[in-house]
């Protein structure tokens, strides 16, 4: 790919991010070093407003699986929304979950990007460092299919952050390893409670429902959730 140009193609409505099988954003200012099997995840409009509009606020409410596309865009890119809250208003549902239990063989519409990333070499991690408050709602129908991938679930990589009040429900996540229902790989200290994964979850090593793995020095916390 050295010299190469990649061209993104447009489809009203959508917007696409290539990555690498490690889940890595490429981009034009990329090393590439070896050779690379990329793929294209199209998914719901990013819509940022809702960030944008008041960036220095320490609690930010999202209503519609755009803004949560908005919200993955912002940490994945850097925000990690250290100090700050985020709440889910509603449910949001990320596809039509009409049989969601065949999503293995039968995919829907739409392949959800996870929550933070960990990229390798770990160069830059952009994990999410907040609270994450569901306030009792869910985030249904997520769809992730990446059996080489890693940090795979709604969060994909949380650091010193907290998870409370939110369920995933009729979602199917399938990683290679790191993967989890609510997160893929957690790190330092991270609290879990009141939430719940009601979906599938597949992969080669750790995983788990609510949390694939926990790394390193921190302790994961975990209460009145399943």
């Amino acid at each position: 790919l050295n010299g190469a140009t990649i061209v993104f193609p447009a489809i009203t409505g959508y917007s696409a991010e290539w990555r690498d099988s490690n889940n890595n954003l490429i981009t034009a200012s990329s090393l590439v070093t070896a050779d690379l099997t990329l793929t294209a995840d199209w998914t719901f409009v990013a819509v940022l407003g809702w960030f944008n509009s008041n960036q220095n606020a320490s609690v930010f409410d999202i209503s519609t699986a755009e803004q949560l596309v908005g919200f993955a865009h912002l940490v994945n890119t850097g925000t990690t929304f250290e100090g700050m809250t985020v709440r889910l208003m509603n449910d949001i549902f990320l596809n039509d979950t009409t049989n969601w239990q065949n999503w293995g063989t039968t995919p829907p519409a739409n392949q959800w990007i996870p929550i933070g990333a960990l990229p390798r070499p770990e160069l830059t991690h952009r994990p999410f460092r907040g609270t994450f408050d569901g306030q009792g709602h869910s985030v249904l129908g997520i769809y992730i299919d990446r059996p080489t991938a890693l940090e795979q679930g709604l969060f994909g990589y949380v650091y010193g952050g907290t998870i409370q009040n939110v369920g995933v429900e009729a979602s199917f996540v399938r990683g290679q390893a790191n993967t989890g229902g609510l997160i893929g790989k957690s790190r330092s200290i991270v609290t879990i409670t009141n939430s719940f994964n009601a979906g599938m979850v597949r992969g080669q090593s750790n995983i788990g429902g609510l949390v694939g793995v926990h790394w390193g020095v921190g302790t994961l916390s975990i209460a009145g959730s399943h």
